[in-house]
C-alpha cells in the first residue's frame, strides 16, 4: 500500500556540506525540487541527541545548519531523516513537529531533543486533516524510524503511556489552558494561582508554561517546585526535552538553597507545608528563628511560619497550582493561611474547568453523554461530603458496571485480589497500559523493617509502595499497593483503589474518618489539638485523591461493608 508521505534520510556530510543519501539512491529532479521548495518535516539523528524542526526550503535549512552563527550546530550528528507529503501542509506542521518531539524524547534512545519548536505553551489550533495525520503520518511514521533504528521502542502506545510522554511540555493544551499560559507570559506585574481539582491538566501546564517562559525570556532563571515523588522525574522530563536551565526542586530543598529565581513555579501548591509540631522535624527546620529571636521568645519555631510565605519572597514571579480538596495532612498550608499570602502579594487568580480526562464506553442505557468525567467526579465528591451538596450528577454511571460489566468505567469488586485480576485483565486488552491498585494509609507499613507483608488476604499478601520517587516506574510495582504519597499528581490507565476502613459511617449513618485504622504518624493531629471535622475532610481528600487517578477504568473495595452499602444506597445501586 503507498504511503501519503515520502521518507528521505541523509548523511551530514561537512566536507560538501549537502546532503548525501544514505543508500546511495541518487537524487531525482522531482526529488531535488521538492527539497528545494515545499513544507517539510525532518530529524537530525546523533549518538546521544536528535534535533526535530520543520522548514518551506530543506536545502536552504541543512545549509543555514552549517553557519557560525547559527544557534544549532551539526558536529553532533550524523545523519538526517526529512519526510514531506500530502499530509504535511503548512495547516499541520506544528502539531507534526510538537508530537515527534515528544514520541522522540519519550522514546528514551536520545538522551535529549532539542528544537526551535514555537508551540510551547499554545493550543494546536485544529485543521482537517488531524486525525489522517494520527493514522496514516505518526503511526506509520514512527514504524519506519523503528525499523530503520532511529528509535527503540516499536510499539508506539507503548511511548504514549509514559511520563515522558504524559507530561511533555509540548503536550497539547486546551484553548483555556493555553489562553491562561499566554496571559502569564504577557503580564509582568502579578503572581497567579491556577485553581483545578483533579484531571484539569494542571502539572501538564506547569512542563508547559515552564518551558515557555525559558524559551521567551533565555536571559531569566525557571525553577519549579514538585512534591518528592515526583522530583527525579520532572529533572527528567525537562532533560530530555533540552530545558536543562529550568532548576527543579522541592519546597524544602528550594528554601534551604536560599536561591532567588525569577520566575518559581509550585505544582500541588496546596501540599506546601506550614509548621506543625507533629511533623517531621528533620523538615520543621527550615521553621526556626534566628538564635537570638528563639532566645527572646522561649521558643525554636515560628507557629505562624510557613513554605508558602518564604518561597514568596525568593521570587521575582510566582505562579501557583492550588486545589484545595487535595490537602491531607495538618500540616499543610491552611486556607486561611493560603489566602492571607494571595492578598497580600498581588495574585491574580485562574480558573480551570472540570475536564476530567477519562474515557468512557457507551452504555446501553443511553446515558453515555453524560457519562463524563466532571460528572463522575462531581459523584465522587459528591458521596465524599466534600463537593457541593446540591450538585446534581448522573448516578448511573456507578451502576453501569451491573449491565457492561468490564465495558464499564466504574465498579465495585469483592476482595483486593479481584481489583489485581482487574488490572490484570485490562493489561490483556492493552498491554502497553500502566495500572496499579492503591489505597489510603489504612495499614501500618511492616515491610520497611522486617520480611512481613503489609496487606494479608487469605494466602496472598502485599507490600506497600517500595519507594516514593518515580514508583510507577519502579520494579515489581504492579504488584505492590501505592499510598497517597505515590501517586499524588499521576494518572494511570487503570486503577484499583481499596477504601479502608479509615473510613466507617457513625450511627447517625453519616461518612466519617476512623482514626484507629489511619497510620500516617504525620497525617493526625497532636492529642490536644483534636480538629475530628478537618481530620475527616484529610481521610475524604484523600480518598478524592485515589479515586481520580484513572483514564481508562477504576474499580474499588471496600473493606468496611457499612461504607459499601452506604456508597450503594446512595448512588441506586441494588
Amino acid at each position: 500500500m503507498s504511503k501519503k508521505y515520502v521518507l528521505k534520510e541523509f548523511k551530514v556530510d561537512r566536507l560538501t556540506k549537502t546532503p548525501q543519501p544514505i543508500k546511495g539512491e541518487k537524487i531525482g529532479i522531482r526529488d531535488q525540487q521538492r527539497l528545494e521548495k515545499g513544507d517539510s518535516i525532518y530529524i537530525y539523528f546523533g549518538n546521544t541527541h536528535s534535533y526535530v524542526g520543520q522548514t518551506k526550503h530543506f536545502l536552504e535549512r541543512y545549509k543555514q545548519h552549517f553557519m557560525p552563527q547559527s544557534k544549532f550546530h551539526l558536529q553532533n550528528y550524523k545523519c538526517v531523516v526529512m519526510s514531506f507529503g500530502q499530509l504535511i501542509t503548512r495547516n499541520s506542521l506544528d502539531d507534526i513537529e510538537s508530537q515527534l518531539i515528544t514520541y522522540i524524547a519519550a522514546d528514551g534512545k536520545h538522551k535529549e531533543v532539542l528544537s526551535d519548536n514555537s508551540t510551547v505553551g499554545n493550543s494546536i489550533i485544529p485543521y482537517t486533516e488531524q486525525s489522517l495525520v494520527e493514522s496514516d503520518f505518526i503511526i506509520p511514521f514512527w514504524k519506519d524510524l523503528y525499523d530503520c533504528k532511529y528509535v527503540q521502542t516499536p510499539n508506539i502506545d507503548v511511548v504514549r503511556n509514559s511520563i515522558l510522554f504524559k507530561y511533555s511540555p509540548f503536550h497539547k493544551l486546551s484553548t483555556i489552558q493555553a489562553d491562561i499560559i499566554q496571559e502569564i507570559l504577557q503580564d509582568k506585574d502579578h503572581n497567579f494561582v491556577i485553581n483545578g481539582m483533579a484531571g484539569t491538566g494542571k502539572t501538564v501546564m506547569l512542563t508547559n508554561l515552564a518551558a515557555a517562559l525559558s524559551k521567551k525570556n533565555p536571559t531569566k532563571t525557571v525553577a519549579v517546585i514538585v512534591k518528592p515523588n515526583w522530583e527525579r522525574t520532572a529533572k527528567k522530563i525537562f532533560k530530555a526535552y533540552g530545558d536543562k536551565d529550568i532548576a527543579v526542586f522541592t519546597a524544602f530543598k528550594y528554601i534551604k538553597s536560599e536561591k532567588h529565581y525569577d520566575y518559581l513555579i509550585v505544582d500541588e501548591a496546596h501540599r506546601l507545608r506550614r509548621y506543625y509540631p507533629k511533623s517531621n522535624n528533620v523538615l520543621n527546620v527550615i521553621f526556626k528563628y534566628p538564635a537570638k529571636v528563639a532566645e527572646e521568645r522561649g521558643t525554636n519555631y515560628d507557629p505562624h511560619a510557613n513554605e508558602l510565605l518564604k518561597i514568596v519572597h525568593q521570587c521575582n514571579q510566582l505562579v501557583l497550582l492550588y486545589d484545595p480538596s487535595q490537602q491531607i495532612r495538618p500540616g499543610d498550608v491552611t486556607k486561611e493561611q493560603f489566602q492571607h499570602v494571595i492578598q497580600q502579594n498581588n495574585f491574580r487568580q485562574f480558573e480551570l474547568p472540570i475536564e476530567y480526562r477519562i474515557n468512557m464506553q457507551a452504555s446501553e442505557h443511553g446515558y453515555q453523554k453524560a457519562f463524563t468525567g466532571d460528572n463522575f467526579i462531581i459523584g465522587i465528591k459528591a458521596f465524599l461530603g466534600i463537593g457541593k451538596p446540591d450538585t446534581k450528577f448522573y448516578k448511573e454511571l456507578f451502576r453501569d458496571y451491573l449491565v457492561n460489566g468490564e465495558d464499564a468505567y466504574f465498579g465495585i469488586c469483592d476482595s483486593i485480589q479481584d481489583l489485581f485480576d482487574y488490572l490484570n485483565d485490562m493489561r490483556n486488552y492493552d498491554p502497553t497500559s500502566q495500572n496499579r491498585v492503591v489505597a489510603g494509609y489504612c495499614r501500618k507499613w511492616v515491610s520497611r523493617n522486617s520480611d512481613q507483608p503489609d496487606w494479608v488476604e487469605g494466602d496472598d499478601h502485599w507490600n506497600w509502595n517500595s519507594r516514593l520517587e518515580d514508583w510507577i516506574d519502579a520494579p515489581n510495582s504492579e504488584n505492590e499497593i501505592g499510598s497517597i504519597h505515590a501517586v499524588q499528581g499521576i494518572d494511570l490507565n487503570y486503577v484499583g483503589v481499596i477504601v479502608g476502613k479509615d473510613l466507617t459511617v457513625n450511627d447517625q449513618g453519616q461518612l466519617v474518618a476512623n482514626p484507629k485504622y489511619y497510620y500516617d504518624s504525620y497525617g493526625k493531629f497532636k492529642k490536644d489539638d483534636p480538629h475530628p471535622e478537618t481530620f475527616d475532610r484529610f481521610i475524604k481528600n484523600i480518598y478524592y485523591v485515589l479515586l481520580t487517578r484513572g483514564i481508562d477504568g477504576i474499580r474499588v473495595y471496600f473493606e468496611d461493608p457499612k461504607v459499601e452499602k452506604l456508597f450503594k444506597d446512595f448512588m441506586g445501586i441494588k
